[in-house]
């Protein structure tokens, strides 16, 4: 039901499991050898410059909308809160989710490391988070002067080893994929996922010229072949370089 690309990705994990199981003795052959695959495309979506900037003024109206609420909620309370308590504005977003979805954009990291990210975790000094736990295992994400900034303007909630905190108490946020629909129908970016941010932060790499092997590094990826993707990307330095010859 999931299409080809589902078809082809239950293949080759049924195609895990019974080599697992040919190793363990539990079977004398591998079922799925022979089966013809569809030919997995990975979606690849990078957004433009034009597309950033779109974004970056929707989180801007957003977290501007968020910060007006607080302010008005705040002059109700100290009024003592006998009249009509001010609605939610339109447009307004969790600052923490907001600030989520720029990280990603600035690092490249997954969706899931961002969420759990800990305080703890975060190295300012040396530029660094060291996750001790991420898809491909252990590993370091280097952080730019911008990721940086970001960083230091979120509020640290007490009690809450997050970084992007939670509505409950203790908790890192929740509920990011609604977040971004709201988002990224505001930008104009219909069909735009969130992991797609990961993409344009490795596009915008490969076209300044930066390595694979390097790119690979920073993203975090276990095999060579996934960073290369974004290999002919690469050609856009050289054009603007025969452009200014």
């Amino acid at each position: 039901r999931g299409g080809k690309g589902t078809a082809t990705r239950t293949l080759g994990l049924l195609g895990s499991i019974f080599s697992l199981a040919v190793d363990l003795g539990a079977r004398q052959d591998n079922p799925v050898h022979g089966v013809r695959r569809f030919k997995d495309q990975p979606k690849e979506r990078y957004l433009s410059e034009s597309e950033i900037q779109k974004l970056a003024e929707v989180c801007g109206r957003a977290e501007t909308a968020w910060q007006q609420y607080q302010l008005d909620h705040a002059r109700w309370l100290d009024a003592g809160g006998r009249a009509p308590a001010p609605s939610w504005p339109a447009g307004a977003e969790n600052p923490y989710a907001i600030a989520a979805i720029k990280f990603l954009l600035l690092t490249g990291m997954r969706k899931g490391e961002v969420l759990k990210l800990r305080w703890d975790a975060v190295d300012t000094e040396r530029s660094v988070i060291r996750l001790p736990d991420s898809k491909t295992g252990q590993r370091q994400v280097p952080l730019g002067q911008a990721a940086l900034k970001l960083l230091e303007a979120i509020p640290r909630e007490k009690n809450n080893r997050y970084v992007f905190c939670g509505q409950r108490a203790g908790s890192h946020f929740v509920g990011l994929p609604k977040v971004w629909d709201r988002v990224r129908g505001k930008a104009g970016l219909a069909g735009v996922r969130i992991h797609d941010l990961r993409h344009t932060f490795a596009s915008y790499g490969a076209a300044a010229g930066m390595s694979l092997y390097v790119l690979g590094t920073i993203l975090g990826h276990a095999d060579p072949r996934t960073t290369a993707r974004y290999a002919h990307l690469g050609d856009n330095p050289l054009v603007s370089g025969a452009n200014q010859i």
